[in-house]
């Protein structure tokens, strides 16, 4: 497996100390890993997803700015979301932190040598960390004076693209941006 220069571009990963290899599967995109070898010489490993299409690149982007959001408000309890763009052959593509799930001993930032925050070093337990991020006072998004239900960002949940425009309440956000947005998207679909 080749990186794409566009990715080891927008990274600043030295190609001659930089790996990549499939790694895991998914229904709908390529998963890699790709390993570097820093300037002071400690290893970095990275997750990359990649897809096709005009979609991927709205799924991606949501994925970001989604992890971003989680990982500013509870580091433990996602990886950090490093970049998202578009390959010079039109291929979209997310790259994170790499988590290595097969392994009690890993360390959430991907790097051998860092001070991590990943889940297993942060001392919270998945329920504390839920309740940290649930509990943490959503931003005043910008144009608007007060905290709204919304996030700047299209989302998906699989590949199917979730609006999430501001409403003053739960119940609006809800009624509107999923349940109303997923009928009309049934109906207009059969």
């Amino acid at each position: 497996m080749k990186l794409d220069p566009s990715v080891m571009k927008a990274l600043s990963l030295d190609p001659s100390a930089t790996t990549v290899s499939t790694h895991g599967s998914s229904g709908f995109n390529a998963t890699a890993k790709i390993s570097t070898t820093l300037a002071d010489g400690t290893q970095k490993h990275l997750f990359m997803k990649t897809a096709a299409g005009k979609d991927a690149e709205v799924m991606f982007r949501g994925e970001h700015a989604s992890l971003s959001a989680i990982h500013n408000a509870v580091p433990s309890l996602c990886p950090a979301s490093l970049y998202t763009g578009v390959s010079e052959d039109g291929t979209a593509f997310l790259v994170t932190d790499f988590l290595d799930m097969s392994s009690s001993s890993s360390r959430g930032s991907g790097s051998s040598s860092s001070s991590s925050q990943g889940s297993e070093h942060s001392g919270m337990s998945l329920a504390a960390k839920l309740a940290k991020l649930h509990t943490t006072p959503a931003p005043t998004p910008e144009g608007k004076s007060k905290p709204m239900f919304g996030f700047p960002e299209t989302t998906c949940c699989g590949d199917t693209p979730q609006a999430n425009d501001y409403k003053e309440s739960w119940a609006d956000f809800y009624a509107q941006n999923r349940l109303l947005a997923l009928l009309g998207k049934c109906e207009r679909s059969n």
